[in-house]
């Protein structure tokens, strides 16, 4: 493969990256984002951290009900700390567990699609 197809210009650090640098940026991005969105949303252990701020602020508290608000904050907080920060063990903790969860809801699925075709024949 020649230079011209391994690299891409315009980077935000301005440089030339490899493509594949950026395909893995951007697939930790999501993930990460996907899963400290659930987590902020759903987890108990953030409720009464969630509780404090959305009591003081009406914005906040619009902030945190929607889904899709939390992710948007959450995806710039992702973006932030693999840009510049990036501790590889704790982004490869986050996205594990988080994938290793979606399979189990997949396995919970088929298990009970499974069930329910067993009694219907």
């Amino acid at each position: 493969m020649d230079m011209c197809h391994m690299y891409a210009q315009g980077s935000i650090k301005g440089g030339y990256e490899r493509m594949d640098d950026k395909i893995i940026f951007i697939l930790k991005a999501l993930l990460l984002a996907e899963a400290l969105t659930h987590a902020v949303r759903s987890w108990g252990i953030f409720d009464r951290i969630r509780s404090l701020l959305t009591a003081r602020s009406d914005f906040l508290h619009r902030l945190f009900s929607c889904f899709e608000c939390t992710a948007v904050w959450t995806t710039g907080a992702v973006i932030f700390y693999l840009y510049f920060l990036d501790f590889w063990p704790l982004t490869l903790l986050i996205i594990i567990s988080r994938l290793a969860t979606i399979a189990h809801i997949a396995v919970d699925l088929v298990d009970t699609l499974r069930a329910w075709l067993i009694g219907k024949l």
